[in-house]
């Protein structure tokens, strides 16, 4: 078992230092349940149950509404649920997405970096099997090729994966002041990581129609009739950087090749002290 590829953010002490351990890191998500949208929804539930003002607190709502969905996932339904209204849930997701934003997503460049070995792990697969396939076809008699590689992980394997492969990153980052302005967001976690979430990445081999291609030039680009999709949860996504959910090998392979080339895990984690100790010898 290689925790490097599937729980890197286990053993990422930079991660752990910039974002898992430093208390400042979740601030958005802090100040969103302190403010209005939260206290509005507080108010309500307050009076729902008729309880004195200093009884609950905010992050007690979020406790309630976790408890809510957990129960709903299980069963047809929950008396959690009861306490919320639709506009208080809306509210009461934002405030998951921020957490998770902040905390495994986009929102800080070492949550991607630590990705690296997985990402490069990824392309070496595919790449193997293209040349496999190649030599397959010059020799019927070769060895046949891999059909599929399965990995087992967790929402926080697949979160900063997304964020590393520049899916559903809001071009407007999530802030405790913009939850009005992300109601149609693509970081929403209970579409991208539900219970059981997959990410599918799948290389097919196709055949060309010349009649299509202008030029030598662009017949190379198509990476040797060699394309990839991306499925999230069995849905197929567009992937950053190409026109439409069929990509070029290429095309994919040329937007990562910082993470296949030059990803060292050790360097991209090293802790704080240890970068600090770096520049005192320096």
């Amino acid at each position: 078992v290689n925790d490097e590829l599937m729980r890197f953010f286990s053993l990422c002490k930079k991660f752990k230092d910039r974002v898992e351990n430093n208390k400042t890191a979740l601030a958005e998500y802090v100040n969103f349940m302190n403010g209005k949208e939260v206290a509005n929804v507080l108010d309500k539930v307050i009076g729902k149950l008729g309880l004195n003002k200093n009884v609950l607190e905010p992050f007690d709502l979020k406790t309630m509404f976790v408890i809510c969905g957990s129960e709903l996932a299980l069963s047809k339904g929950s008396p959690w649920c009861d306490l919320f209204d639709d506009e208080d849930m809306e509210v009461l997701e934002y405030a998951i997405d921020l957490k998770k934003y902040y905390k495994y997503g986009p929102a800080y460049k070492i949550t991607s970096d630590q990705t690296c070995e997985l990402v490069s792990e990824l392309f070496t697969v595919m790449d193997d099997v293209i040349t496999v396939m190649d030599r397959t076809e010059d020799d019927p008699d070769a060895d046949g090729f891999l059909v599929g590689n399965l990995m087992f992980g967790h929402a926080e394997t697949l979160s900063p994966l997304y964020s590393t492969l520049g899916i559903f990153n809001d071009t407007i980052p999530l802030t405790a002041k913009n939850f009005a302005q992300h109601q149609n967001r693509k970081f929403r976690t209970s579409d991208i990581l539900p219970f059981s979430a997959n990410i599918m990445i799948v290389l097919y081999e196709c055949e060309t129609n010349d009649e299509l291609v202008n030029d030598e030039e662009e017949y190379e680009e198509l990476g040797e009739d060699y394309y990839v999709q991306v499925l999230v949860n069995e849905k197929l996504i567009k992937i950053p950087g190409c026109a439409e959910t069929l990509c070029s090998y290429n095309k994919f392979r040329e937007q990562h090749l910082n993470q296949i080339d030059e990803c060292h895990f050790d360097e991209v984690c090293g802790s704080e002290s240890d970068e600090n100790k770096m520049h005192d010898e320096l």
